[in-house]
């Protein structure tokens, strides 16, 4: 009876211990577990607490190097973009203007010697052939043209030019004499009204006296006589009248 009860007993108590080991190892093991946890923590707390600048230090130092790097690089302006300017168009009318400046005014042409009275050629330029004069009652030559006209009709000069001279000829009656460019045209026979004077500067066309008498040549019926002279010579005056006339 004694060995049975002790028996049993024994058994029960080989049983607890065996689940009190088991349970004793997954406490030590639970725990040290716990410890070396605790103390990986410890030594990363450890290594914060021993240098919590570092890491910030680190970065403010990296910042204010950028900030250097930065502070070294010139500064560009800000370039604005300039605004496309748009091609000036010519003014037209000024261009207009400056060109008619510079092209040189051009005096009207003359298209020859117009006739100084509306009237008929009655005696001809002679040259060396000897005319009869009936005034006068000889022959000789006739130095220039007669061209019919009443008397007082206007006399109008037959190309531009200076009045060189003005003066009563014995033969020739009142003269005005006109250089047009390199010959002299002598206006014969005119009234005792003059319409210019010495020096004058006459156009084409513009009126210089009358119709008046030639003594030289009284007996022929009323006329204009004009000579033409270049170099101290009478010039044929068929040379120089308008292809009009």
């Amino acid at each position: 009876m004694k060995k049975k009860l002790f028996g049993s007993f024994g058994d029960s108590v080989k049983g607890n211990a065996v689940i009190a080991v088991l349970v004793l190892c997954v406490i030590g093991a639970a725990g040290l577990s716990i410890h070396t946890v605790n103390d990986i923590n410890n030594k990363l707390n450890n290594q914060k607490i021993e240098n919590p600048q570092s890491d910030i230090s680190s970065s403010q130092e990296q910042t204010k190097d950028v900030q250097k790097e930065a502070d070294n690089v010139p500064l560009k302006p800000a370039q604005t973009p300039k605004p496309k300017e748009e091609p000036k168009k010519p003014d037209t009318a000024k261009e207009t203007e400056t060109k008619a400046e510079n092209v040189p005014k051009e005096e009207p042409k003359e298209t020859g010697f117009m006739m100084p009275v509306a009237g008929k050629i009655c005696a001809a330029f002679s040259a060396d052939e000897l005319i009869y004069n009936k005034t006068l009652g000889d022959w000789r030559t006739h130095n220039g043209i007669d061209i019919r006209a009443n008397k007082d009709v206007a006399v109008k000069a037959g190309m531009s030019g200076v009045v060189k001279d003005i003066y009563i000829d014995g033969m020739l009656g009142n003269v005005v004499e006109v250089e047009s460019n390199d010959v002299i045209v002598r206006y014969c026979g005119l009234g005792d009204n003059i319409l210019v004077k010495k020096g004058n500067q006459i156009s084409q066309g513009e009126s210089i006296g009358v119709v008046g008498d030639i003594p030289l040549e009284t007996s022929d019926e009323s006329h204009l006589h004009i000579e033409f002279i270049k170099n101290g010579q009478y010039q044929n005056p068929n040379n120089y009248l308008s292809s009009a006339n």
